[in-house]
């Protein structure tokens, strides 16, 4: 079999051992013009008829690097008019003197995202993250200090804010992305800022990840597994924790809130517990936007095994009212509903 229907047959197994396209069919395919971002949209559109997907392609146009910035839109554009694919392009917003670029970019991205993803129609993103993508964040993660579940790394199939995200060449290596690319004769841009030390992620890329295979060889593919592993393990906790959450619930339809066995949250094991905590504030705020380890930790030692009587965490205000924990919606500084009995 030539290597380019190799890899080929190796994404449609990655990509329905996933189960990425359950109820997709029409897909925005998110390209930067870099090379793994073409070489996603040449293989899913290779792929398309298979899964009977349409596809439209997005770029979002970051703007800092000026002329090199329009020219990559540009490029993609070109690239989705030569294959007779809708295209979607944006702008983001100026990044502010201060701040994380990163973190800019990355919001800037969803929202593009996500309002490109109804006005199109689609069911779902395709990105082009990597088998070394994935490698990197979990090393990255890990440095960080990350539990479970950011040790997990990055997921084929995940749901970002509104956003169904799905990432078909996790499973693929960069090099053979490439390769791929080569033989079949496509183009792509480099960007300058993929060197620029700024960014956490580049200097993992440049330093750490060389470094790790030259003296472990196998080691990417190793720590993909070893993150495929790790959400495994990972779904299973989520499912444990809300089981656990319905047991100790007093009463689990108490307006916008919950209320919660004090005694039996006191009782169970540290881990079990941060668990059951991270999704009580999740039901009761839809979401954990803002909520870190560290608010998880703090309502664990000083309300539940302390004697602290009130605290708030973004979104939510934990009570202790005897043997009981409630927790309810704020909204700002503010109660949701201001009526506590």
């Amino acid at each position: 079999m030539p290597e380019s229907d190799a890899l080929l047959e190796q994404i449609a197994q990655f990509v329905e051992r996933h189960e990425l396209f359950s109820g997709v069919r029409r897909l925005l395919v998110g390209c930067s013009g870099g090379g793994d971002s073409v070489v996603l949209v040449d293989l899913l559109q290779a792929l398309s008829p298979r899964y009977g997907l349409e596809l439209v392609v997005a770029h979002l146009d970051h703007g800092w690097r000026g002329e090199e910035s329009r020219d990559d839109a540009l490029f993609v554009q070109r690239l989705a008019r030569d294959r007779c694919l809708p295209f979607v392009g944006g702008t983001a917003e100026p990044a502010p003197a201060a701040g994380s670029l990163e973190q800019h970019f990355r919001e800037q991205r969803l929202r593009f995202f996500e309002g490109t993803t109804r006005q199109t129609r689609c069911e779902a993103l395709a990105l082009g993250h990597t088998l070394d993508d994935q490698a990197e964040t979990l090393l990255m993660h890990l440095a960080r200090g990350a539990g479970k579940r950011g040790l997990g790394g990055i997921r084929p199939r995940a749901r970002v804010g509104e956003l169904l995200l799905l990432r078909p060449l996790l499973g693929a290596r960069r090099e053979a992305l490439r390769q791929y690319g080569a033989a079949a004769g496509l183009a792509w841009r480099e960007d300058s800022t993929n060197a620029d030390p700024r960014f956490f992620r580049n200097r993992v890329r440049a330093s750490v990840m060389p470094a790790l295979e030259a003296a472990l060889p196998g080691a990417v593919e190793r720590l993909g597994r070893s993150a495929v592993f790790l959400q495994e393990e990972e779904r299973w906790l989520v499912r444990l924790a809300a089981e656990q959450l319905q047991a100790v619930s007093i009463d689990a339809d108490d307006g916008d809130g919950l209320v919660l066995d004090l005694e039996a949250l006191q009782r169970m094991p540290v881990p079990l517990l941060r668990r059951v905590l991270r999704e009580a504030l999740r039901r009761v705020r839809a979401d954990l936007r803002g909520i870190h380890l560290e608010h998880v930790e703090a309502i664990r030692e000083a309300v539940v095994h302390g004697d602290e009587r009130a605290r708030d965490v973004p979104g939510v205000r934990l009570l202790r009212q005897g043997h009981r924990l409630r927790l309810l919606p704020l909204e700002g500084r503010r109660l949701r509903n201001q009526t506590i009995c």
